[in-house]
């Protein structure tokens, strides 16, 4: 089955509407959740005293990329924490088969059966998956920028 085949169903059975359903906690986790993300890596970083000059002795530069590694992975699940729950949410939404549902109708129903354990579910996983990512994507991120920008000059 094709991707546009897949839309013109949901459009068929749930409406146009469907296509924005999770949007909400998807701003709130996107929007807040990345600036909170690199102001911590930034945060983070200076703590470990990475600065932009990365050295040319290869057992400092190790040890600098290593705390690079462990900023990225860090920022990464502190900024997850407070935003994780709307992801459940969103999570719960896009599951839901009625056409109309609601944030608040959702935390509602997963609070009733779960408790406040409903908010955090697969955090765990999500925390390991998370470090692992960002402790690998966004130091290769950076380095790779360093290293173009100082060929560019």
């Amino acid at each position: 089955m094709s991707a546009i085949t897949l839309v013109r169903e949901l459009l068929h059975k749930e409406g146009f509407a469907a296509l924005f359903k999770g949007l909400a906690p998807a701003l709130i986790i996107q929007g807040p959740g990345n600036g909170f993300y690199f102001w911590t890596y930034e945060r983070i970083k200076k703590i470990f005293g990475v600065n932009e000059e990365l050295s040319s002795d290869r057992a400092i530069w190790c040890k600098q990329v290593l705390y690079l590694c462990i900023a990225g992975g860090s920022a990464a699940c502190i900024s997850w924490l407070p935003v994780y729950p709307f992801d459940v949410i969103k999570t719960q939404m896009f599951c839901e088969r009625k056409k109309k549902i609601t944030m608040l109708k959702v935390a509602r129903d997963g609070y009733r059966r779960s408790g406040i354990l409903f908010f955090f579910n697969g955090l765990g996983l999500k925390m390991i998956s998370t470090f692992i990512n960002n402790a690998i994507s966004l130091p290769a991120f950076e380095l790779s920028n360093r290293y173009l920008l100082q060929k560019r000059d």
